[in-house]
């Protein structure tokens, strides 16, 4: 359920890569071709255009592997107008780096953190140097793929630079709760402690910034490019105790108006916390909800149980704070009875929000290591290469069909959000014309996707 009405996002790994080119002395422009096309700003002809009067010696492209192809495609254009250098960064490129450089757009890729990889790269690209033995940069030499492994010390995140934030127009950006503008989004944390086997995040270099250099960013999106919420992309923003309380104390020392989002997970959240999050304006909570059966939680690693998620819900209601549930349905174990039984678990807890998705194997996990085993085949990879068609993976630890798993989902959608009682929850909880209009747009979307079963 993914869309234009559930969000415009800046495009933070972008900018975090443009800071720290821009430190190392380069000139740099972001293009969101992304936010561009989708507001009718401009056409794929026109940012060429403007890219090819911007005359950049390199463009650095982000790759996710869900979207390879379609960042590809943009390579292929970009180098057949322009004909400069392309450089791939990403997630995609630590988990397939040779699959990516394969590909003769792709000039270079940087693996890992780019923050001392890019800076080396970019130099020896305006000087001329040796780009063969950079590490955390692969290139191709006389015809073959070289890739060097990444810097093996943790990130120090607090030495990265903040996203820069000035090449963006800050004032388009939204959630699809967001209730204020400006709207950006951040992080105060890298990689995650918990071992979810279905989450990617698991595996990356764990990496923390500092209260005060937090502190010090809130400060900066308020007064230079006036944003009043943030929304916290962490995976676990709640997972030191200690470290909470001053971050929280932190936000909370922010002007009044500025709010907050963050995700967390259910058993982070206890009568104390909820307290402190609402002290801090923290006005929107995600929590990794996922299912209400033991069995599920379990084979998933959660280590959570559902009564866990249902006090988290409560104490954050009587504290005034909006929680929002993600469920996942056809994971290891998964039947129609446990699913329906989560849908109904789901409409019982009172949540503003609620996402349903189907459960699927990201590269990079636990879960998708367990389907490689299953099939004996690497489906990602062969999607990055370009030697696999688009398919919908299979779900070997269910019984259920895909077939089965798709309707299940449009129906959690259909009965969740079309219960009298929650369309007149929602239509007092919109404070503005703007968050109506969104909400239906969404909700149009949503009743024609639960109503059309493929």
């Amino acid at each position: 359920m993914v869309d234009e009405d559930f969000g415009l996002f800046p495009p933070i790994n972008v900018a975090y890569a443009a800071a720290i080119a821009e430190r190392a002395g380069h000139t740099v422009r972001i293009f969101d071709a992304n936010a561009d096309i989708r507001l009718g700003r401009a056409s794929e002809d026109q940012v060429l255009t403007q890219l090819q009067e911007f005359r950049p010696n390199a463009v650095g492209l982000y790759f996710s592997t869900y979207m390879f192809r379609d960042t590809l495609a943009w390579a292929r254009r970009i180098k057949a107008r322009l004909g400069c250098v392309i450089l791939a960064g990403g997630v995609n490129c630590s988990v397939y780096p040779r699959e990516t450089l394969e590909h003769p757009e792709i000039d270079f890729i940087v693996v890992g953190h780019a923050d001392k990889s890019l800076p080396a790269l970019l130099d020896a690209l305006d000087g001329g140097g040796t780009i063969d033995s950079i590490a955390g940069v692969g290139c191709k030499v006389e015809g073959e793929l070289v890739v060097h492994p990444a810097h093996s010390e943790p990130p120090d995140f607090d030495a990265f630079p903040w996203p820069s934030r000035h090449l963006l127009d800050n004032s388009r950006y939204y959630s699809f709760i967001s209730q204020k503008r400006n709207f950006t989004i951040a992080l105060t944390t890298l990689g995650c402690p918990h071992t979810c086997n279905f989450c990617a995040i698991t595996r990356m270099p764990r990496g923390v910034r500092s209260v005060d250099n937090v502190e010090a960013e809130i400060r900066e999106v308020y007064d230079r490019y006036g944003v009043r919420e943030i929304d916290y992309f962490d995976a676990s923003f709640l997972t030191s105790s200690s470290r909470t309380s001053r971050l929280l104390e932190a936000m909370a020392r922010a002007p009044s108006d500025m709010e907050y989002s963050i995700r967390a997970r259910v058993d982070s959240i206890d009568a104390h916390t909820a307290r402190a999050l609402a002290h801090a304006r923290v006005r929107q909570v995600y929590l990794g909800i996922e299912s209400s059966n033991d069995a599920i939680l379990s084979a998933l690693h959660k280590h959570v149980q559902p009564s866990t998620a249902r006090r988290a819900v409560a104490l954050l209601q009587r504290e005034g704070v909006r929680p929002l549930g993600f469920f996942m349905l056809g994971s290891p174990e998964e039947t129609l009875v446990t699913a329906m039984r989560t849908i109904l678990f789901a409409m019982s807890l009172g949540l503003d929000y609620a996402q349903f998705s189907r459960t699927i194997a990201k590269p990079n996990t636990p879960l998708y290591d367990l389907l490689r085993t299953q099939t004996g085949r690497d489906y990602w990879r062969d999607y990055v290469r370009g030697t696999a068609p688009e398919e919908r993976l299979p779900s070997p630890w269910t019984t259920l069909t895909e077939t089965q798993i798709e309707a299940i989902t449009k129906l959690a959608y259909f009965l969740f959000y079309y219960r009298p009682w929650y369309v007149v929850h929602a239509l007092r909880r919109v404070r503005t014309r703007e968050e109506f209009e969104r909400s239906v747009r969404t909700a149009a979307r949503m009743l024609l996707r639960s109503v059309y079963f493929d």
